[in-house]
Protein backbone atom coordinates (compact mmCIF):
# COMPACT_ATOMS: atom_id res chain seq x y z
CA UNK A 1 0.00 0.00 0.00
CA UNK A 2 0.83 3.63 0.32
CA UNK A 3 -0.58 6.73 1.70
CA UNK A 4 -4.47 5.67 2.73
CA UNK A 5 -6.88 7.23 4.56
CA UNK A 6 -7.92 4.07 7.28
CA UNK A 7 -11.73 3.90 8.84
CA UNK A 8 -11.48 2.26 12.06
CA UNK A 9 -14.09 0.83 13.86
CA UNK A 10 -13.92 3.53 16.61
CA UNK A 11 -14.97 5.69 13.99
CA UNK A 12 -11.51 7.77 13.94
CA UNK A 13 -10.27 8.30 9.89
CA UNK A 14 -6.28 7.90 10.37
CA UNK A 15 -3.79 8.58 7.26
CA UNK A 16 -0.98 6.92 7.21
CA UNK A 17 1.16 4.97 4.94
CA UNK A 18 -0.19 1.69 5.11
CA UNK A 19 1.25 -1.70 4.64
CA UNK A 20 -0.47 -5.54 5.07
CA UNK A 21 1.43 -7.81 7.09
CA UNK A 22 1.17 -11.36 5.86
CA UNK A 23 1.45 -14.23 7.50
CA UNK A 24 0.84 -17.92 5.78
CA UNK A 25 -0.57 -15.32 2.63
CA UNK A 26 -3.38 -13.99 4.84
CA UNK A 27 -3.54 -10.15 5.96
CA UNK A 28 -3.22 -10.50 9.38
CA UNK A 29 -2.71 -6.61 10.42
CA UNK A 30 -1.76 -3.32 8.69
CA UNK A 31 1.65 -1.72 9.66
CA UNK A 32 0.50 2.16 9.85
CA UNK A 33 3.87 4.01 9.10
CA UNK A 34 3.22 7.70 10.64
CA UNK A 35 -0.57 7.50 11.73
CA UNK A 36 -2.02 10.87 12.10
CA UNK A 37 -5.86 10.93 13.22
CA UNK A 38 -8.07 13.72 10.63
CA UNK A 39 -10.26 16.07 12.77
CA UNK A 40 -12.96 17.14 10.38
CA UNK A 41 -14.02 20.79 12.22
CA UNK A 42 -17.16 22.36 10.45
CA UNK A 43 -18.80 25.82 12.23
CA UNK A 44 -21.99 24.54 13.47
CA UNK A 45 -23.60 28.17 13.49
CA UNK A 46 -22.95 30.43 10.62
CA UNK A 47 -24.94 33.91 9.43
CA UNK A 48 -26.86 34.09 6.13
CA UNK A 49 -24.30 36.12 4.91
CA UNK A 50 -21.99 33.58 5.86
CA UNK A 51 -23.52 30.87 4.34
CA UNK A 52 -22.27 31.35 0.82
CA UNK A 53 -18.69 31.93 1.59
CA UNK A 54 -18.31 28.48 4.01
CA UNK A 55 -21.36 26.31 2.39
CA UNK A 56 -19.00 23.01 2.06
CA UNK A 57 -16.11 23.99 3.46
CA UNK A 58 -14.32 21.93 6.19
CA UNK A 59 -11.93 22.59 8.04
CA UNK A 60 -9.33 19.76 8.89
CA UNK A 61 -6.87 19.21 11.85
CA UNK A 62 -4.37 16.56 11.37
CA UNK A 63 -2.73 15.11 14.66
CA UNK A 64 -0.10 12.49 15.91
CA UNK A 65 -2.78 9.27 16.25
CA UNK A 66 -1.50 7.89 19.58
CA UNK A 67 -0.73 11.26 21.11
CA UNK A 68 1.41 9.99 23.92
CA UNK A 69 3.51 7.26 21.44
CA UNK A 70 7.51 7.97 20.30
CA UNK A 71 6.14 4.77 17.74
CA UNK A 72 6.20 5.80 14.43
CA UNK A 73 5.13 2.79 13.45
CA UNK A 74 2.25 0.61 14.66
CA UNK A 75 0.58 -2.44 14.04
CA UNK A 76 -3.63 -2.86 14.00
CA UNK A 77 -5.08 -5.74 13.14
CA UNK A 78 -7.58 -6.36 10.57
CA UNK A 79 -10.37 -6.53 12.51
CA UNK A 80 -10.06 -3.40 13.97
CA UNK A 81 -9.99 -1.63 10.03
CA UNK A 82 -13.63 -0.92 8.68
CA UNK A 83 -12.17 0.10 5.13
CA UNK A 84 -9.01 2.06 3.55
CA UNK A 85 -9.53 4.44 1.06
CA UNK A 86 -7.20 6.33 -1.32
CA UNK A 87 -7.34 9.98 0.42
CA UNK A 88 -8.27 13.12 -1.58
CA UNK A 89 -4.80 14.91 -2.86
CA UNK A 90 -5.61 17.97 -1.00
CA UNK A 91 -4.89 15.51 2.41
CA UNK A 92 -2.29 13.75 0.92
CA UNK A 93 -0.62 16.77 0.70
CA UNK A 94 -0.80 18.12 3.61
CA UNK A 95 -0.32 14.62 5.41
CA UNK A 96 3.22 14.96 3.88
CA UNK A 97 3.55 17.86 4.69
CA UNK A 98 3.26 17.20 8.32
CA UNK A 99 4.86 13.99 8.46
CA UNK A 100 7.94 15.48 6.55
CA UNK A 101 8.83 18.80 8.50
CA UNK A 102 9.48 17.36 11.61
CA UNK A 103 11.59 14.36 9.92
CA UNK A 104 14.98 14.11 12.01
CA UNK A 105 16.67 11.84 9.31
CA UNK A 106 16.73 13.23 5.88
CA UNK A 107 15.11 11.13 2.99
CA UNK A 108 18.99 11.17 1.11
CA UNK A 109 22.04 10.52 3.02
CA UNK A 110 24.58 13.50 2.18
CA UNK A 111 26.81 11.21 0.97
CA UNK A 112 24.31 10.62 -1.33
CA UNK A 113 23.50 14.12 -2.05
CA UNK A 114 26.75 15.02 -3.12
CA UNK A 115 27.10 12.00 -5.40
CA UNK A 116 23.70 13.40 -7.14
CA UNK A 117 25.14 16.92 -6.73
CA UNK A 118 27.85 15.59 -9.07
CA UNK A 119 25.88 14.07 -11.66
CA UNK A 120 23.04 16.82 -12.26
CA UNK A 121 22.40 20.62 -11.57
CA UNK A 122 20.31 20.68 -8.09
CA UNK A 123 20.74 24.59 -8.14
CA UNK A 124 22.03 24.27 -4.33
CA UNK A 125 19.18 22.53 -3.12
CA UNK A 126 19.71 21.18 0.19
CA UNK A 127 17.95 18.06 1.76
CA UNK A 128 14.93 19.72 3.11
CA UNK A 129 14.05 21.52 -0.31
CA UNK A 130 14.05 17.97 -2.13
CA UNK A 131 11.91 16.71 0.57
CA UNK A 132 9.87 19.32 -0.22
CA UNK A 133 9.34 19.12 -4.01
CA UNK A 134 9.64 15.06 -4.10
CA UNK A 135 7.96 12.39 -2.91
CA UNK A 136 10.05 9.45 -1.22
CA UNK A 137 8.86 7.98 -4.33
CA UNK A 138 10.16 10.14 -6.41
CA UNK A 139 13.59 10.73 -4.28
CA UNK A 140 14.14 7.28 -4.55
CA UNK A 141 13.48 7.02 -8.28
CA UNK A 142 15.88 9.92 -8.80
CA UNK A 143 18.41 7.83 -6.63
CA UNK A 144 18.36 5.21 -8.78
CA UNK A 145 18.10 7.30 -11.84
CA UNK A 146 21.52 8.41 -11.15
CA UNK A 147 23.15 6.37 -8.61
CA UNK A 148 21.65 3.03 -10.20
CA UNK A 149 19.86 0.22 -8.28
CA UNK A 150 22.23 -0.38 -5.37
CA UNK A 151 22.33 3.63 -5.05
CA UNK A 152 26.43 4.47 -5.97
CA UNK A 153 27.99 1.78 -4.47
CA UNK A 154 28.92 -0.37 -7.96
CA UNK A 155 30.72 3.01 -9.27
Amino acid sequence: MSIKLILLQSGDQVIADAREVISEEKVVAYLFKKPHKVSINKPFLVSESDASDSEGKVQITLSPWILLSADEEIAVPTNYVVTIVDPMESLKEMYFSKTHESTSSPIISEEEMNKLRGKIDLNNLDLQKLAEIYSPEELEALKEMYLGKNNGSNS
